[in-house]
């Protein structure tokens, strides 16, 4: 693949230097000299046709030769204040003069070939007026301005040719003879015209080809915009080619007026280069900036405004902004594609050549409008080198991208299948995971290593034989070292192992860190002797994929084999535990008789407290209703964050802990989280989280800070008809508002800390060290309180964490301890790079396992809730 982009990329530099070296043909100007030209030794079916370029003799103000003031002017070039110093140089007329001394036997049947006058002129030749193209007038009035490429055969017996040229301009910005007029055999200055138009011809096709062919990928694919603005942008290229090249606009519409011609032509050069720029920041959106690239797009919005409502005159000079913005655009692609060559990215060096060509071809243009050089315009070859080039990285990236997604389907599957092997209830055990892997990667011995930070490597299992142990060490050192996967196929030559491949008859090994928070914890270390198989890159990518699940499942089944002898033992506790309930069964019975003496009473009794207990039920009913129809759905979690979850874990309903979310349900400049504690459980937890939510609905609205939103939340408590009087209930809490545009998070709490990773790194963030004050506190003076906001930058991949003291003040462990913080801050770093759904189970099933460590059935101790987002 990129032999064969070098030698696309040779070819491609290849035409640019003939192109240019073609388009920066000049004439002998040496043979100019004050308005005369003496050809008299030129042959012209030798030396071809010659360009009219030096000085010619002109008569400002004058329709006649010898009428005015005889000055001199060169060809090709614009009037300008010399030309025309005591009038305004725009709005004027005049006659070039050439007389030229041709060969005493030349051709009889000559032309000429004219382009880039404006905007009216007659050509005479010895006098006789043989073309005209618009009409030349002495003011506005009187003149008709048109744009045309003529090519005019004429007959000439004399030696001696007198050329006139008679130029009006009174309708554009300046005026002149811009290209200089080429002269020559008639059948050789017509073949030049011809090759003109079928270049242009070959160009136009090729463009509107290029159309129709994005045009079907377009609809008949995924409808992105790339490919959209990619087709508009050509679409108005050959609109704008039609109308300053050789197949003009004017031939299809003959009736068409010159102002709406120059009005088409300015348009759709401002919207090919609107089109252009919204491609080039899709391609390269990663390298620019969104702000600026809206401000050239607007910058051209406003040419096409104003070449719409204004004059030629006025609006022309407008090109100079569309030069600039493609300039500036260009400039900045370069620097992407300057980036993606560093990278080394498949297929960057052909688009950036096509740019190059097409930066090349602009200034050449702008060197043209300037008068520097005597051409016609050639950025419409550049801007067809540029939609080649774009053309070739889309079709090259839609064949890389298939070739990765079958790539990468098929490591999909594979892993799914070890996935599903693993998945089955029946493995109990390390070595049945490493009979899986040796079936599936064809090894003939797999190893399989645990590390702990600043250990050394520990050998847990292997299979088949369990008694081998002779491994490349350096390999595996190697391997922890770098942290990335190793592949030895030329095991007989490498440096790791060549040793063993002479004493085990091994033909490739495969080594795999698996690595959390940065340091590797475990390894797998494969074996192939079969001369007929090798590991290859892909193996090693599905074993990486794997990375936490392998983790999770060693882990997994090391706790199985725990409770399995957990169990045991509490088996036999069981059998000691019935032998004593036997033994006291007797004591038992003979208390029934003094137990049902009174069941009469301990009947209506019941019956009292059946009534009560109704009453209550129905009111913690009623509360949990309205505490679960303020909780946010997942649905809405995941509209405002792409990635989270969610563990909510009340002992029981009515809950104190509660979480909520704005704006609900729908995505806005700012989104809040916000989750708190009330401190009570049952009806009265309930009741103070529903009035809490109640608060926060109406304390939340405007652009507050956090701590802002706290202190008002609190101000509102204290005057709102819900709270109680000469009451006030203090809970914990923690508000967290994040700005997508700004990437940035605002974070205010009570007693409720944040957890913040970023950029790699952990930050443990303290909420002010006191709770906020629900209710009104009577006849005590109400003390204003203030809560701090931080502000902190993140970036994709960045996690946060919100949580209550529920899963930290959990007792359980061997030990009957307490979870602990610092157990809890272990747990996170150590999750922290799975993804959120693993990490999820992860934390599930820990809390479960260390609550299920305690005696008893009362298990859970307080309401839990731990939330995670990922931005």
């Amino acid at each position: 693949m990129k032999r064969r982009n070098y030698t696309a990329a040779k070819v491609f530099l290849a035409w640019v230097i003939v192109f240019f070296a073609a388009s920066l043909q000049q004439a002998n100007a040496q043979r100019f000299k004050e308005g005369y030209l003496d050809l008299s030794d030129y042959d012209f079916e030798k030396d071809g046709n010659f360009i009219l370029k030096g000085q010619w003799e002109f008569y400002p103000n004058s329709f006649y030769v010898l009428e005015g003031k005889k000055k001199y002017i060169q060809v090709p070039s614009r009037w300008d204040e010399n030309t025309f110093p005591d009038q305004d140089h725009v709005n004027n007329y005049g006659v070039y003069h050439l007389l030229i001394k041709l060969p005493e036997k030349h051709p009889e049947n000559l032309a000429l070939r004219l382009g880039g006058i404006s905007t009216a002129y007659t050509l005479q030749v010895n006098g006789k007026e043989i073309t005209k193209v618009g009409l030349p007038g002495r003011d506005k009035k009187k003149s008709i301005p048109q744009t045309k490429i003529v090519t005019q055969n004429f007959y000439i017996e004399t030696q001696v040719l007198d050329l006139r040229i008679i130029v009006s301009n009174f309708h554009h910005r300046s005026g002149g003879i811009e290209n200089a007029p080429v002269l020559g055999v008639s059948n050789k200055v017509q073949r030049l015209s011809d090759s003109e138009e079928r270049q242009e011809g070959f160009l136009i096709g090729a463009l509107l080809l290029a159309i129709v062919f994005f045009l079907g990928m377009y609809f008949w694919g995924k409808r992105e915009s790339v490919i959209l603005y990619f087709i508009l942008g050509n679409f108005f290229q050959v609109i704008y080619m039609l109308c300053v090249g050789e197949i003009l606009i004017s031939h299809l519409l003959p009736n068409l007026p010159w102002v709406w011609l120059m009005k088409i032509r300015y348009v759709a050069n401002a919207a090919r280069i609107i089109f252009s720029i919204l491609f080039l920041y899709l391609v390269y959106a990663s390298y620019m900036k969104k702000r600026f690239i809206q401000i050239l797009v607007l910058i051209n919005i406003l040419v096409v405004l104003l070449t719409v409502v204004t004059p030629v005159s006025i609006f022309f000079p407008s090109v100079f902004l569309v030069l600039l913005s493609i300039f500036v655009m260009h400039f900045y692609t370069f620097y992407g594609q300057i980036k993606e060559l560093v990278q080394r990215k498949p297929g960057a060096l052909i688009p950036f050549l096509g740019l190059l060509f097409m930066n090349l071809t602009t200034i050449y243009d702008t060197l043209v409008v300037f008068g520097v050089i005597d051409s016609g315009f050639i950025s419409a070859y550049g801007f067809f080198a540029f939609t080649f080039a774009q053309m070739y990285l889309l079709s090259f990236q839609s064949i890389w991208t298939l070739k990765e997604l079958e790539t990468e389907i098929a490591s999909l599957s594979k892993s799914e299948q070890i996935q599903s092997l693993f998945s089955d209830s029946s493995i109990t055990g390390i070595q049945e995971v490493l009979g899986i892997l040796a079936e599936s990667f064809s090894a003939s011995q797999v190893y399989f290593y645990t590390k702990e930070p600043g250990e050394e490597l520990l050998l847990k299992a292997t299979f088949p034989d369990p008694e081998r142990v002779n491994v490349s060490d350096i390999l595996l050192r190697h391997t922890i070292s770098q942290k990335k996967g190793r592949l030895v196929e030329n095991i007989s030559e490498s440096p790791y192992a060549a040793v063993l491949s002479k004493q085990l008859n091994l033909k490739a090994l495969m080594c795999v860190p698996f690595v959390s928070e940065d340091a590797v914890r475990a390894m797998l270390y494969l074996e192939a002797t079969s001369a007929s198989h090798d590991f290859t890159p892909e193996n090693l990518e599905i074993l990486e994929n794997l990375t936490g699940y392998v983790l999770d499942l060693s882990h997994n089944i090391e706790l199985h084999e725990r409770q399995r002898t957990k169990n045991k033992k509490l088996a036999e506790q069981v059998e000691v535990k019935k032998e004593k309930y036997r033994t006291q069964k007797v004591l038992l019975e003979a208390q029934n008789v003094k137990i049902n003496s009174s069941g009469q009473k301990l009947e209506k009794n019941t019956e009292y407290l059946q009534d009560q207990k109704g009453v209550l039920g129905f009111g913690n009913a009623y509360v949990r209703v309205i505490q679960e129809d303020k909780l946010p759905k997942q649905a809405d979690m995941d509209k405002l964050f792409a990635k989270n979850f969610v563990m909510y874990q009340p002992v029981a309903f009515p809950a104190s802990d509660f979480y909520r979310i704005y704006p609900l349900g729908k995505a806005g400049d700012k989104t809040s989280l916000v989750l708190t504690d009330t401190k009570k459980h049952g009806t009265p937890g309930g009741l103070l989280s529903i009035v809490t939510a109640h608060l926060l609905d109406r304390s939340i609205a405007g652009n507050k800070k956090p701590g802002e939103i706290l202190q008002k939340l609190e101000e509102k408590s204290a005057t709102d008809d819900l709270t109680v009087e000469n009451s006030s209930q203090e809970i914990d809490i923690a508000l967290v508002s994040f700005n997508p545009d700004k990437k940035q998070i605002e974070y205010a709490g009570a007693n409720l800390d944040l957890y913040l990773y970023r950029n790699k790194k952990w930050e443990h963030v303290k909420s002010d060290a006191k709770p906020l004050c629900i209710g009104k506190a009577g006849g005590k003076t109400y003390k204003k309180q203030t809560f701090k906001t931080q502000t902190f930058s993140v970036k994709e991949g960045d996690i946060l964490y919100l949580t209550t003291d529920g899963f930290k003040n959990q007792k359980g462990g061997k030990d009957k301890e307490l979870f602990t913080e610092a157990r809890f801050v272990d747990l996170l770093k150590e999750v922290v790079n799975m993804p959120l759904d693993r990490q999820f189970v992860r934390l599930e099933n820990t809390f479960s396992d260390w609550v299920e460590e305690r005696e008893g059935s009362s298990l859970q101790t307080d309401d839990v809730t731990v939330i995670a987002v990922q931005f």
